[in-house]
């Protein structure tokens, strides 16, 4: 198995993508590739809601203290989750990585759902995640 939680949206999608094709390479037939990826599509949905509940983990003081008192707005998390401060270099969503795991050569390719197990019991990284498993 190999696991991954936060860490393929840090690099440029030409690493990742190399990345993504040594794991296929390294994994033994049956391996399972499974990696927890930032959900940005309920970020923008709850965004577009206005559904300031669903950021309700996120102070956006603590974030960004650069935002001053009294201008929050949702945007401003919003900017957060996307850039992480330029940390960020891209974005995907279960199509985008579905489909670059499939062409890379893993047949089983699928949403999964949090497994206590295996990902961090962390409600912040467990509310703004999805979560995806390949087999090889």
């Amino acid at each position: 198995m190999i696991y991954s939680a936060h860490f393929f949206e840090h690099l440029k999608y030409v690493d990742a993508t190399r990345l993504l094709r040594d794991c296929h390479r390294v994994l033994k037939p049956g391996g399972l590739f499974r990696a927890c990826l930032p959900n940005f599509k309920r970020m923008f949905d709850a965004y577009l809601r206005e559904d300031w509940d669903y950021f309700n983990l996120a102070n956006i003081c603590d974030l960004l203290p650069e935002v001053e008192p009294g201008t929050e707005t949702l945007v401003d998390i919003v900017n957060y989750g996307v850039y992480q401060q330029g940390e960020h270099k891209w974005i995907m969503d279960m199509e985008k990585i579905g489909l670059l795991l499939r062409h890379i050569g893993f047949g089983a390719v699928a949403e999964a759902s949090f497994r206590e197990d295996v990902d961090p019991v962390i409600e912040l990284r467990r509310r703004y995640s999805f979560y995806v498993e390949a087999i090889k």
